[in-house]
């Protein structure tokens, strides 16, 4: 029979392109195929992995095809007659497995999968067999993709996790080639190269559930899979796993009668093979080429597959002959460094491994794609080196030679190099043969001595060492370092990985056996007892599967047995913390469940605890144990099986886009909202994601979402934003929203391949009540770093009046969630800010002014407005220009606008006061703001029309018809001095000026008033624009409605609007000119540093004595005070004041012993606090509700539950809230959960004493503990793993206090100094700052990039990313409060109030805020 290969290449070349075989699957009679365009033809070498692409499938042995010849088709089965059920005896087990699973394609694909499994058949259809040409198989994969927009249900439908065939088709001679869609990455790549991210509990549960379920259909039906392997599974990028099932090892059950005799036929798998290769490696009965590339398929790489290619050493280096007896090492490569260390040099990877984070040598793979297309360029296709190697195809680019090539590049190379002469020929106009090696005569000749050497003593002997850099021991650890070998780890991610670095040997390889017969120039491994020991540890597994190969159950043997245990071996090599187990599922047949129990069931310590009994309910398998028992296990929880569900009803291809959202809001809302493991909605995240994009390969234009697809979608987006896990929020759903949102199609940052959106998301962003969930859900921090900016876009980029009245409505929504100062700080100044680049955002301020009321504008908006004006007269001044440019004179003429709108909701004497009168700086008097704007030379004829129009009203409304006449109009006389030839727009302007005085104050009186002057009547005379032009200019509407507003806290937050010194604003008078900016540039932050420059602008006192402990809270607008409740008593008391209304929310009074620990959660809306007897009381600082919790024993009990010990100190991170304790030990509670999650060790090694001081890492998941001892501790808040110890204050006394600043730095105070330690590298300081006045720290505050250090009464910035230690380190200073005196009580808290720009600082007496602006 013709192979897959030469059927494709004969009868259907034009339409698909054989890529690389499908590794371990179907006996190697599966490829994947790449299909071509109509204008693309198939060539030599393979694709690039972004194309679409297919499998095809060959089946062999069918004897019910009764082919005649090879032009003859016959009448074989499916031509045109239905297959009956137990009629022909010559049936296959292909045609008995169609027809015994098949649920029929009317209503088959729709059905769920528990009515897919229950046994109940759905109509029977014919099993057509097309002929195999190019007409067919372009119509069957046609008829897919008219299926998958819900024209229609695959024909073929068997079960949810069967890879479903889009269609049959017969060559001559009787062979069959079915095509399936791209089913996904193989589970046996998905289990090696995945992270954590992925395979989390909840998704590894899911993989083998599905697996589970499968296997429980088919033994429904009486037949048993076989010899089942991860290579046989295909995992999608949603988590749906399928099977290519191996027709050819079905067997029926025992007692059916149906067993063929065919179980013997059995494949090893990955592993089997792998343990025979090393064997006869060893032995020198296997090639050293043959053993390289079967551990490259072992790790999945396969030729055809660019993005993961075979990789082997290069031997040589070009230069020299490798048959002539050169001098010692020279023209060979030493094979104990890697490729890249012999490229870079050690200097460079050292200095790179000290600087980098995380810390590495290597940051690409051993073999990228973009180099082993260069490898290949002359026989790839030009549409794959411009995809992959650079746009533009410059053929004179590429190394011209094989000495070239060597010296270009610090990858290894390809197995072609050793068996392939034909990528020597050039197939593209310009791009000349590859050259082969002087010392060669021809491609031929090269690639024969390339062979030889591969294979020579003197590569044999070291060649182990190769295999450890890059499959083996050195790839990870200490050898890795030792090798200047550690890789950049690749990014945690919730989508399956296929590719990659994988460690097949965990320890080191042995060398060849026996060794070469004479002494060579590098050292090998000769010791018979190491290679033993590698035999054992590495490959014992895979000899139990190698040696049960011939022990195939017998007809008396139930083979079910044989599924079963390749369920359990999967569930053993998921659940594993050892990522090599994953070749467990590759083992290949395990005949004896009793007596070859699967791995990991004597290792069930190592599994975390939450898993355990999953783990040992299916490893502890016995004879006995069928599916029923596995599927009905208690360890699948209900969240799984509906997660199960939700999978399988999103990929479903019947269903349209609207349903499969509907499918997936209906899940998330009710089937997995009690679950208490976060990981199922990852998989629903999955599931959202997968459903939102076209498939790999296919392009299309995105289409606007209905309505109701974007009510389900809204709604999906706000649960997994509440239920999501907080990492998987940031790295996956929030840059995914960012991308989408601002209107990109392509956000391939958070989805693997190509892949584009189908759904346009953009018009979320002007749904009101979608963006203010999103700033609940997100908080205000995050939502205005990232979202905030593509809504105040939408503005800029115009849109009609329609959408920014809906913009409008979203910014003024979110304002009303706002405090005060955030309001002010994140809405309306960066809205100012923007009015230099487009006057657009006027009408969006306005909308802002009415919303927010009379007390917003009088002293927010207005002095902003005024302050504008005010820099841009500064700005025409020192520029010394005729004219401004047209960004000012945009910038004032929209603040003038806005000055007009709003002047009704403003006090006519300040108005007076700020615009119109003259002003006096020190002796000098200078005109009012208004007349100097008139005076500018040559500005725009709307701006001295506005000008004219908001000064004759100000006058008119603050000081009244004799101020005009006595005051205003002897200043304006400059303003009608025409001189010589005046412009034509200052002629009109004067004029508009003249008619408004007149219509102000009579016009009998402004005669009267200008008597003396020029004409004015001249004037007129040249006025060429007219009133009527002037008049149409655009202007905004006044405020109207309500002037007080709809805010809560239009008359709150008094102490911020009283303060003074007037608003500042953060952008320069001399402002860039030219540059159309992003708004993201005017959400300011704290990033940028902080100065010493504290301004006071509130303070109270929190009716605390002896403050311990001071936390602000910024969006609930909250302080939290902790001490004494009088001078004379020691009873505890937390008080919880409302800052914007300065009022007691809550006394709370519950402890029975001194506060030690206090912490907000939920943004203020609960608060954590511990005491010094062990007590941890959760409580809400606007209600009465509150719980307590004794965490002595670390259980779950309420209210007591053991002995407890002594609280120190308390951190929280998200909902988890961790408590020092006494003994050393952490006490953890889930505030979410309500309920404790146990104890964790927090030091390594012998007792450093009580934990003194925490501090949690936001962003990177950390808990900082530090000890009575001096040291400290970092430790994974995901797992309670310590990650590191260092000695934290060296020597100098317990740890006081402890802060994180920025991504990587870690801030430890001792008794006199606070250092800086980087956590990448902690054996020394960074930097260390001292008092120059003396005394301890008492507190290390995080305040964006730097800290805030108290010294008792005195405050210090310090900015640990400074390198110079002298300007980091400021001096520490006294903080003055309202009344300008300096404060002398001890500092008791700090919090940075980063949207606000506010510093909120308590000391033992009093509550101060200062601003940072």
């Amino acid at each position: 029979m013709a192979s897959i290969d030469d059927l494709v290449l004969e009868h259907c070349g034009a339409t698909l392109e054989v890529l690389y075989p499908v590794p371990c699957a179907c006996g190697g009679q599966a490829r994947v195929c790449r299909v071509l365009g109509p204008s693309q033809k198939a060539g030599r070498g393979a694709s690039a992995p972004k194309s679409k692409t297919v499998v095809l499938r060959l089946h062999s042995s069918i004897k019910g095809i009764e082919g005649e010849g090879e032009g003859d088709h016959g009448d074989g089965p499916g031509t045109s007659a239905e297959v009956g059920h137990g009629e022909d005896a010559r049936r296959t087990k292909l045609w008995d497995f169609l027809e015994e699973l098949r649920v029929g394609s009317a209503g088959g694909a729709g059905r769920e999968p528990a009515a897919a499994a229950s046994g109940v058949l759905g109509s029977r259809e014919p099993i057509e067999c097309l002929p195999m040409t190019d007409a067919s198989v372009r119509e069957a994969l046609a008829s897919h993709e008219r299926g998958k927009r819900g024209s229609g249900a695959p024909r073929y439908y068997l079960h949810p996790n069967i890879l479903t065939p889009l269609a049959f088709f017969r060559a001559p001679g009787g062979a069959v080639v079915s095509v399936y869609p791209n089913p996904g990455g193989q589970l046996s790549s998905v289990l090696k190269y995945s992270t954590r991210g992925f395979l989390n509990g909840a998704t590894s549960a899911l993989i083998v559930y599905q697996v589970a379920q499968l296997v429980r259909f088919c033994h429904g039906r009486g037949l048993a899979l076989g010899s089942l392997s991860a290579s046989n599974f295909f995992c999608s990028d949603q988590g749906l796993v399928r099977a290519l099932v191996d027709y050819n090892k079905l067997r029926g059950v025992a007692g059916t009668g149906r067993d063929d005799g065919d179980a013997g036929n059995q494949s090893d798998g990955a592993a089997g093979r792998l343990a025979e290769g090393f064997v006869a490696w060893r032995q020198g009965a296997l090639s050293n080429f043959d053993y390289l590339m079967l551990l490259n398929w072992a790790c999945g790489r396969e030729r055809g597959n660019l993005a993961f290619y075979p990789v082997l050493p290069w031997v040589v280096d070009m230069t020299q002959d490798p048959r002539e007896d050169a001098a010692e090492g020279g023209g060979w490569r030493d094979l104990t460094q890697t490729k890249w260390r012999l490229a870079k040099g050690d200097l460079q990877l050292d200095m790179t491994y000290v600087c980098s984070d995380p810390p590495h040598h290597v940051s690409d793979e051993a073999l990228s794609e973009l180099t082993v297309c260069v490898y290949l360029a002359r026989r790839l296709r030009k549409e794959v080196l411009t995809d992959v190697v650079r746009a533009v195809f410059e053929p004179r680019e590429y190394p011209s030679s094989m000495q070239r090539m060597f010296q270009w590049t610090p990858d290894e190379a390809i197995p072609d190099f050793y068996d392939n002469p034909e990528i020597f020929s050039s197939t593209h106009e310009g791009m000349d043969n590859l050259q082969a090696p002087h010392w060669s005569k021809s491609p031929q000749d090269f690639v024969k001595i390339h062979r030889e050497a591969l294979e020579s003593p003197r590569v044999s002997e070291v060649l182990h060492r190769w295999i450890d850099l890059n499959f083996g021991a050195a790839l990870l650890g200490e050898d890795a370092v030792a090798n200047k070998n550690v890789h950049l780890p690749h990014k945690d991610t919730c989508f399956p990985r296929c590719r990659g670095r994988f460690q097949l040997f965990a320890t080191a390889h042995p060398g060849r056996f026996p060794p070469p017969p004479r002494a060579l120039s590098f050292g090998g491994c000769r010791d018979l007892e190491a290679a033993d020991r590698f035999t054992a540890t590495n490959l014992s597994f895979c000899e139990r599967s190698y040696n049960a190969r011939h022990q195939a159950p017998g007809r008396g043997d139930d083979s079910r047995h044989v599924d079963v245990a390749f369920v359990c071996r999967l569930a053993s090599a998921l659940f594993s913390p050892r990522r090599r187990d994953a070749l467990l599922a590759d083992a290949g047949l395990v005949t004896a469940i009793s007596s070859s129990p699967p791995p990991g069931a004597e290792d069930e310590h190592l599994f975390p605890r939450s898993l355990r009994q999953y783990v040992r309910g299916l490893v502890s398998a016995s004879p006995a144990l069928t599916m029923d028992h596995v599927v009905l296990c208690p360890a699948f929880q209900a969240h799984v099986k509906d997660a199960y569900d939700l999978v399988a009803a999103s990929s479903d291809p019947a269903r349209s886009l609207g349903d499969r959202l509907a499918a997936i809001l209906d899940h998330t809302r009710s089937r997995l909202a009690g679950a208490a493991d976060r990981g199922v909605h990852v998989v629903a995240l999955r599931c959202l994601l997968d459903a939102l994009h076209f498939p790999s390969g296919e392009v299309g234009e995105a289409r606007e979402p209905s309505d109701r697809e974007g009510h389900d979608l809204a709604g999906i987006l706000e649960i997994l934003l509440a239920k999501l896990p907080a990492d998987v929020t940031k790295d996956h759903l929030l840059p995914f929203l960012v991308v989408a949102l601002q209107g990109s199609s392509t956000p391939a940052s958070v989805l693997p391949g190509n892949r584009r959106l189908a759904l346009a998301l953009r018009g979320l962003l002007l749904d009101s009540h979608f963006c203010g969930r999103l700033l609940d859900l997100l908080g205000a921090d995050c939502f205005f770093r990232n979202l905030y900016p593509k809504v105040i876009e939408l503005v800029a980029q115009g849109g009609g009046s329609g959408s920014a009245a809906l913009v409008s409505e979203v910014v003024t929504t979110m304002a009303a969630r706002l405090p005060l100062p955030v309001t002010v700080k994140k809405v309306l100044d960066p809205l100012l800010n923007l009015l230099y680049y487009d006057p657009c955002f006027a009408g969006l301020v306005c909308d802002l002014s009415q919303r927010l009321g009379r007390t917003f504008v009088q002293t927010q908006v207005y002095p902003r407005l005024v302050e504008i004006a005010g820099r841009a007269v500064v700005a025409a001044g020192r520029s010394g220009r005729l004219r401004p440019t047209p960004q000012a004179t945009d910038h004032l003429g929209s603040a003038l606008a806005l000055l007009t709108a709003v002047r009704g909701h403003v006090d006519p004497a300040v108005v007076m006061r700020t615009l119109v009168e003259d002003t006096w700086r020190g002796e000098v008097q200078q005109p009012g703001l208004l007349l100097q704007i008139l005076l500018l030379p040559y500005p725009d004829l709307s701006v001295l029309c506005r000008t004219a129009a908001l000064l004759v009203d100000g006058a008119i409304s603050g000081g009244g018809r004799k101020y005009v006449l006595g005051t205003l109009i002897p200043n304006l006389e400059p303003i009608f001095f025409l001189g010589q030839d005046p412009a034509d727009y200052y002629i009109a302007a004067v004029t508009f000026l003249h008619r408004r005085l007149c219509q102000a104050a009579g016009e009998e009186a402004v005669g009267e008033a200008c008597a003396g002057w020029a004409s004015i009547e001249a004037v007129r005379a040249r006025d060429k624009l007219g009133v009527e032009e002037i008049a149409s200019l655009d202007s905004l509407p006044s405020l109207g409605g309500d002037p007080d507003g709809a805010k809560s806290w239009a008359s709150g937050y008094r102490w911020l609007c009283r303060s003074e010194g007037g608003p500042s604003l953060p952008f320069s008078p001399t402002m860039p000119e030219g540059i159309k900016v992003s708004p993201s540039s005017y959400v300011t932050s704290l990033d940028d540093g902080l100065g010493t420059d504290f301004r006071c602008v509130h303070q109270f006192k929190p009716s605390v004595s002896r403050v311990r402990f001071a936390v602000a809270e910024e969006m609930a607008g909250l302080v939290l005070a902790a001490g004494s409740a009088s001078s004379s008593s020691s009873s505890p008391v937390i008080r919880a004041w409302d800052f914007g209304e300065d009022r007691v929310e809550r006394i709370y009074v519950g402890h029975g012993s001194s506060v030690t620990g206090l912490a907000s959660l939920r943004g203020g809306k609960v608060v954590a606090s511990c005491e010094a007897a062990g007590k941890l009381r959760v409580w809400e600082p606007k209600t009465d509700a509150e719980a307590c919790y004794g965490l002595g024993d670390g259980g779950a009990g309420e209210h007591g539950g053991g002995q407890d010990v002594g609280c120190t100190c308390l951190a929280a991170h998200g909902d988890l809230v961790a408590l020092g304790r006494e003994d050393g030990s952490l006490a953890t509670f889930d505030a979410d959960a309500q309920r404790p999650l146990g104890l964790w060790r927090a030091c390594q090694g012998q007792d450093q004493g009580s934990i003194q001081a925490m501090a949690a890492h936001s962003a990177g998941g950390l808990l900082a503990c530090g000890f009575s001892a001096g040291s400290a501790s970092l430790l994974d808040l995901r797992s309670g793993r310590i990650v590191r110890s260092f000695d934290a204050t060296r020597g100098s006394g317990a740890v006081r206090c402890l802060s994180f600043a920025g991504e990587n730095l870690v801030c430890a105070g001792g008794r006199d100094s606070v250092r800086v330690y980087d956590r990448r590298k902690l054996s020394e300081a960074t930097m260390a700052a001292t008092s120059c006045k003396g005394g301890s720290p008492t507190g290390v505050y995080p305040a964006g990039r730097q800290v805030l250090v108290s010294w008792g009464p005195r405050l210090q910035v310090l900015d640990p990313t400074c390198s110079d230690a002298v300007e980091a380190a400021g001096r520490p200073f006294k903080l003055r409060n309202l009344g300008g005196a300096k404060e002398s009580s001890n500092i008791s808290g700090v919090s940075v109030l980063g949207l606000s720009h506010c510093v909120v600082v308590g000391n033992e007496s009093s509550i101060l805020f200062y601003s940072l602006s």
